[in-house]
C-alpha cells in the first residue's frame, strides 16, 4: 500500500499530545475494538434473523400506513459533487431537504435546484455547519429523518431495510456504521478498528421532544433520547478521505487546531484525516452493485481533480 508523498507528518502538527491525549486514545481504542467485535457478531445475527424481518414488513404494509422518510443534508461548496448524491437518495426518500450554508462561495444552491423538495440557505457566521442542524430538521415532514453529510452514501440495500426499520416500535433512533473510503482507483477503505465501525446517529424519529441539537462550536452531532438501535449489515460510505488530497486534509486539521486556539484536539481528528501516517490495514472495497461503485468513483475523482487543479493554478500564480 503506497500513497503520494506528503509535506508533513501527523507529528508535525502542534497538537497537545499530553497524558490526557494518550489516555483518551488508549480508551477509545479499547472501546472501538470492543465495538468491532460486537459489530462482527451483530452482522451475522442481523443478516440471518433481523434484516429478513424488516424486509418482510416492508412488503406487508400498505401505502396508506407506510411511514415517510425525510432525508436532510447540510452542504457547503459542493456544486461539483452534490447532484449524484441527491439523485441517489431520491430512490428511498419521500422528501429531500437541503440546507446550503450561507458561507458557500460556489453555485451549490443552483446545483441543488429541482433535486430537493425543500431547498434553502441557512444564514450562519459559525465556523461549522452544526448551528444549522435544528433549522434543517425543522423542514423535515417525514415520520423519520435520515441526516447525511454531503459526502456520505448509504449502501444500496439500505433501500430494502428502511421501511421495516421505520415500522418497528422498539427504538427511537439508529446508529449506522460509517466506512471510510481512502481511494477509488482502485476502490479501497481503512479496515481498522479505530476507524471502523465508526457508528453515526443518522436515523431517528421526527419528534423534536426527543432531540438535542449541538451548538455552533465543535464537531458534535444530533442526540436523540430513547432506546438506541445499531445497524450492522449496511454502511454509510464516507468519501472524505478519498475526495480530499492530503493538502486539503492537512488544512482541515489546522482549522480544527486554530478553532480551539491551540487547545486540546481529540486524537480521532489526526488519526482519521492523516490516516497515511498510521499503521492501518487498507483493504479493497467490494460491493455487488456496479452502478453504485461507479457513482462513488465518478463523484470522488471529479471533485479531487478539481481540488488538485485549483491548487496547481494557485501555485503558479
Amino acid at each position: 500500500m503506497s500513497f503520494p508523498p506528503s509535506a508533513s507528518k501527523a507529528s508535525d502538527f502542534p497538537i497537545q499530545r499530553d497524558a490526557e491525549y494518550e489516555r483518551v486514545y488508549r480508551r477509545d481504542t479499547r472501546r472501538q475494538q470492543a465495538r468491532r467485535l460486537a459489530h462482527r457478531l451483530g452482522y451475522w445475527y442481523e443478516k440471518l434473523w433481523v434484516a429478513p424481518g424488516w424486509q418482510r414488513a416492508a412488503h406487508t404494509v400498505d401505502s396508506a400506513n407506510k411511514p415517510r422518510l425525510s432525508t436532510c443534508i447540510m452542504t457547503m461548496n459542493s456544486a461539483e459533487r452534490i447532484q449524484p448524491l441527491l439523485g441517489y437518495v431520491r430512490r428511498f426518500s419521500d422528501q429531500i431537504v437541503v440546507g446550503v450554508d450561507s458561507k458557500t462561495t460556489d453555485n451549490t444552491l443552483a446545483a441543488c435546484e429541482g433535486l430537493a423538495d425543500e431547498l434553502f440557505v441557512i444564514e450562519s457566521d459559525a465556523l461549522t455547519c452544526n448551528a444549522g442542524l435544528e433549522t434543517l430538521v425543522d423542514r423535515c415532514q417525514g415520520d423519520w429523518v435520515l441526516r447525511l453529510d454531503d459526502d456520505e452514501f448509504p449502501e444500496p440495500h439500505f433501500e430494502t431495510l428502511i421501511t421495516g426499520l421505520m415500522l418497528q416500535a422498539r427504538y427511537t433512533h439508529f446508529k449506522i456504521p460509517r466506512l471510510h473510503l481512502c481511494e477509488v482507483a482502485p476502490m479501497r477503505w481503512v479496515d481498522d478498528s479505530y476507524l471502523y465501525p465508526d457508528y453515526q446517529m443518522r436515523l431517528f424519529r421526527n419528534d423534536k421532544r426527543l432531540l438535542k441539537f449541538p451548538g455552533a462550536v465543535g464537531h458534535l452531532g444530533i442526540e436523540c433520547q430513547g432506546p438506541k438501535g445499531r445497524l450492522n449489515t449496511v454502511n454509510l460510505v464516507h468519501l472524505n478521505l478519498a475526495i480530499n488530497p492530503r493538502f486539503k486534509r492537512e488544512a482541515k486539521l489546522r482549522t480544527y487546531i486554530e478553532r480551539l486556539n491551540g487547545g486540546w484536539v481529540h486524537p480521532v481528528n489526526e488519526h482519521a484525516l492523516l490516516f497515511e501516517d498510521f499503521n492501518y490495514c487498507i483493504k479493497p472495497y467490494h460491493y455487488p452493485d456496479e452502478a453504485f461503485l461507479a457513482i462513488l468513483k465518478e463523484t470522488t475523482l471529479h471533485q479531487r481533480i478539481l481540488y488538485e487543479q485549483a491548487a496547481a493554478n494557485a501555485a503558479v500564480i
